[in-house]
Formats: structure tokens, sequence, C-alpha cells
């Protein structure tokens, strides 16, 4: 499970938005940050486990959807269209691997999504359990909660660069915070 293994490391907590932004701009010690929220969605009585991701997670872990496209950063704007990436897995147990899935509509509640893209067997994040991802949106008043210092619903993960070690990478997560403690 990828939530016990970041967390045996030792540097993933519940943080903000600001605090991936300061650690994506980090590149002498850090490689990228993705930003996540889990939560769970019901289609027609059928749970749905969905990951809400920042729209850099396939850059992030270097993966390409099998079919269609993955999230650009106007699908995490406010106000844009609503867009959902399913699992390899979802796509073949609940869409019978429709290679036309792409541009169709799956609704949770009332609200409709449209489907951009697939992403490729054996890709999974942060574990087998998810069906689909959306697109992380940060809203305003989620914004200026965080600046005001309080945590919010977004987990981080990041990357060290190549030539970071692990406590180098500690000791530049520690300095940033140290630095301003609202990220905190």
């Amino acid at each position: 499970d990828l939530r016990a293994r970041l967390t045996n490391f030792g540097m993933v907590v519940g943080l903000n938005a600001p605090l991936r932004e300061a650690v994506v701009a980090d590149r002498s010690h850090f490689a990228g940050a993705l930003g996540f929220e889990e939560t769970n969605e019901n289609e027609n009585g059928r749970a749905w486990h969905v990951t809400r991701v920042t729209p850099d997670f396939a850059t992030f872990f270097s993966v390409a959807p099998a079919l269609g496209r993955a999230f650009g950063d106007a699908d995490a704007k406010p106000g844009a269209s609503d867009v959902i990436v399913l699992s390899e897995t979802t796509w073949r147990s609940r869409y019978g691997g429709d290679t036309h899935i792409v541009g169709s509509t799956i609704r949770f509640g009332e609200k409709p999504y449209t489907v951009i893209g697939v992403m490729p067997r054996g890709f999974a994040f942060p574990d087998s359990s998810t069906d689909a991802w959306l697109p992380y949106v940060e809203t305003p008043a989620a914004r200026e909660q965080a600046m005001q210092g309080n945590v919010g619903a977004l987990d981080v993960v990041a990357r060290r660069a190549a030539s970071t070690s692990v406590d180098e990478a500690r000791a530049a997560l520690e300095a940033i915070l140290a630095r301003d403690p609202t990220l905190a």
C-alpha cells in the first residue's frame, strides 16, 4: 500500500496546495510533487473509489493513458468542465473495454463527467482499489483557508531530485515550513 510505504518514509502528512507549490518550486531538492485527495462517489448505486489529483499526476509518474489523455492545467481550474480518467480495471469491468469510451459521460448523482482517458494496465495510485481520477480543483475558499495556515485535505507526495538524499529532502521540507509557517 502506497500510503503505508510513504508514511514509513516519513514525508506524508495532510497538507495544502501552497505547500505543494513550494515543494515543486524547490527544484534543487525535489523532482516534483503530486497532490491528491481520496473520496468515494456513487454511480447508480455502484460505489466508486475516486482520487482527486493535481493535473500533473500522469507526468509525475511518467505514464501516459492507454486511451485518450491525462489532465491538463485547464481541467483543474474552477468552472472547468468536469472530466474523469478511468483505471484500466474499471474500464474493462464496468465498460467491457469499450475503445470508444473516451468522450462518453458518467454520472455521479446529478453531476456528469466526461471520460477523457483510461490509464494503462497495472497503473494504481494511491492503491489498486482506485477506480478513477478526477482533477483536484482548488476553490478560492480552500485557497484562502490554506493561506491562513489551516491544513487542507490535500496529501502531497514529493519525489526527491536524483542528487538529493532522504535526509537532505527532509531538511529542505523543514526549511520550507520554517520560512512560511502557514504552509504547515
